[in-house]
């Protein structure tokens, strides 16, 4: 795999006041909360941050508010700014992509020791919410060279009772000599009774979406099955086509169909039960990753077991927040760094305790600090 060089996205950071109420307006009192922040650094009880403990109704959402700490209530999600992160259920949601009109965005997990630096997280990128459903982990991530690293899993997807069988090879390609991310290698097959259609590689599918210059309506490669063609869609040209399969964007891969597009294709990862680590992943590739995929046949994709599903809105917390099952579950040593909704003031995030003891709700503890740019 060519060595990475990321397209990250834009972050505006500022010297911001803490996250205690009332803090917003007074320039001396932020010039005072930086210099605070900066002579405390090596100091992790200085640099707890503020807490908030929000009760997640079953079944509603819990919409909280990073400046200021506090959960708000709105009165038309889809319309406001008003809040940075949605609660419901085992989900965290960011205001942003098909979970809301704002641009926040995070990254994570970073280790929990990131909380307590007190300086800005080195991330490759932010990343807004997207329409996820059966390729929302395809990638295994290396944080330390900050790589993307295809789990050769083999994906079903069908539209329209015509069946295919697909596999992402590699995630970076060549530009004028240089590495770069974002661009795709797979193969796919339409898998038919007793006579297997073609295998098709596809080379060099332009997913950067624009680049480093790019922004939420540049366009990027979506892949119509049928034909092997790729168009380069915006993602309001992709909401209202539905001569494509699957759009690549970025590191996100969506199918056209729920949040996703206006069709009806579902997909799955048939190897979504694989327990696979990062080593095992960085070892992957080549004549054994075309076995597994020459293996799946139709009654692989017929099985009444196999799971197909659309596409529905998911935030980079994923299942990470977390750890265990149900009312067991614990909250994971984590740290994540976050954009609020405005696009510029950025925060870091604990998830430091989880209850779901109770039948009525929820509980969850939040640590949230606001980051100290260098």
């Amino acid at each position: 795999m060519n060595e990475l060089r990321w397209y990250a996205v834009s972050v505006s950071c500022c010297l911001l006041v803490g996250c205690s109420a009332g803090t917003g307006g007074d320039s001396d009192e932020i010039t005072s909360q930086a210099r605070r922040d900066e002579t405390s650094r090596a100091d992790p009880d200085a640099l707890s941050g503020d807490q908030l403990v929000v009760d997640v109704a079953r079944g509603e959402r819990a919409y909280v508010s990073l400046e200021g700490l506090a959960v708000v209530d709105v009165e038309d999600p889809r319309q406001s700014q008003e809040w940075d992160l949605a609660l419901e259920g085992w989900s965290i949601f960011t205001n942003s992509g098909p979970s809301g009109p704002g641009e926040a965005a995070a990254f994570g997990p970073l280790d929990e020791s990131e909380y307590f630096a007190g300086s800005e997280p080195n991330v490759p990128f932010l990343q807004e919410d997207q329409p996820a459903g059966a390729f929302d982990d395809w990638y295994a991530y290396d944080s330390e060279s900050h790589t993307l690293w295809s789990r050769h899993h083999v994906y079903g997807v069908v539209d329209d009772g015509t069946y295919y069988k697909l596999q992402i090879e590699g995630y970076y390609g060549q530009e004028q000599g240089a590495p770069v991310s974002a661009i795709y290698s797979l193969r796919y097959a339409e898998v038919r009774e007793g006579d297997n259609g073609p295998v098709h590689e596809v080379e060099a599918l332009d997913a950067t979406a624009g680049g480093r210059g790019g922004d939420d309506d540049s366009p990027s490669g979506c892949l119509d099955l049928r034909t092997g063609e790729v168009r380069l869609l915006t993602p309001t040209e992709a909401h209202e086509d539905e001569q494509w399969h699957l759009c690549f964007r970025r590191d996100a891969i969506s199918v056209n169909g729920g949040v996703g597009g206006p069709g009806d294709v579902r997909a799955v990862d048939l190897d979504a039960k694989d327990q696979d680590g990062l080593e095992e992943v960085r070892q992957r590739g080549g004549e054994s990753e075309l076995q597994r995929f020459d293996a799946i046949d139709v009654d692989s994709l017929r099985d009444p077991e196999v799971n197909y599903q659309q596409d529905v809105p998911m935030s980079v917390f994923g299942d990470a927040w977390f750890d265990g099952v149900g009312n067991e579950a614990t909250a994971a040593s984590a740290a994540w760094y976050v954009r609020a909704a405005e696009g510029e003031r950025t925060y870091l995030l604990l998830v430091s305790d989880v209850d779901g003891t109770s039948a009525a709700a929820r509980r969850v503890t939040l640590r949230v600090r606001a980051v100290l740019g260098e």
